[in-house]
């Protein structure tokens, strides 16, 4: 995706978080998940300009366009809309570029299913408050994700594929493979998180990695660990 500089002529405008440089891909999953998604559609780059936002100092600019500040922003010049939610940004998408549809036919769990693991690692890190429990946390976060590589490990039969839908990668990769790589970035960081007794799940990261769509969109793993930092004590 052509960053900000190189604008002139695109279709969309996506304002992302910015990295602690200002000049690069900051660590928000909700960011990657769009940008992830366009790519899986097939969208070309030359469609987008990519804009970072300093969520720390948020322009004026960018605050008209999104009162609540939340990143990543999408401005459809086309349509002349401006959505603020990133499942409303993949749906969008969807509906501006169909295709065939890797979900089609598929009939396991949904989004929220492998996207839970995000907040309970935000429960896991945010522990600035005394009487935190961070092993309460900590076993509730391994817990989901036992839950996840158990589902990865019977299905992996009817999947055929290396994928959570199969053989092609899905809105389902696109919302869990930056959450995973957070849990395992900074979780093991700050927490020594590991997901080295699940199988299952390491295989799928694994491939994760040889996924273009994934690792062509990810920010510095620097960024990760400097994103939750302010949730620190």
């Amino acid at each position: 995706m052509q960053q900000e500089h190189l604008s002139s002529g695109t279709r969309f405008d996506l304002y992302v978080k910015a990295a602690s440089d200002g000049r690069g891909l900051g660590d928000c999953p909700f960011c990657h998940y769009v940008q992830m998604y366009a790519k899986t559609l097939g969208i070309a780059d030359d469609q987008f300009s990519v804009h970072y936002v300093d969520t720390a100092n948020k322009p004026e600019s960018f605050m008209k366009l999104n009162e609540k500040g939340t990143v990543p922003v999408l401005v459809d010049k086309q349509t002349k809309q401006t959505l603020a939610d990133s499942a409303d940004m993949a749906k969008h998408l969807r509906e501006q570029f169909p295709g065939k549809d890797p979900l089609s036919g598929y009939g396991g769990p949904d989004k929220s299913f492998f996207g839970v693991v995000l907040p309970k690692l935000g429960n896991l890190l945010k522990n600035k408050d005394e009487s935190h429990d961070s092993e309460k946390c900590k076993s509730e976060l391994i817990a989901q994700l036992q839950i996840i590589n158990d589902y990865l490990d019977q299905s992996s039969s009817e999947r055929k594929g290396n994928y959570l839908a199969g053989e092609h990668v899905s809105e389902l990769d696109c919302v869990f493979m930056p959450r995973l790589r957070h849990v395992m970035v900074a979780g093991g960081h700050y927490e020594s998180v590991t997901i080295g007794e699940f199988s299952a799940l390491k295989e799928y990261f694994d491939n994760a990695m040889t996924c273009h769509e994934f690792t062509s969109t990810c920010c510095v793993e620097g960024e990760l660990i400097k994103g939750w930092a302010r949730h620190r004590k």
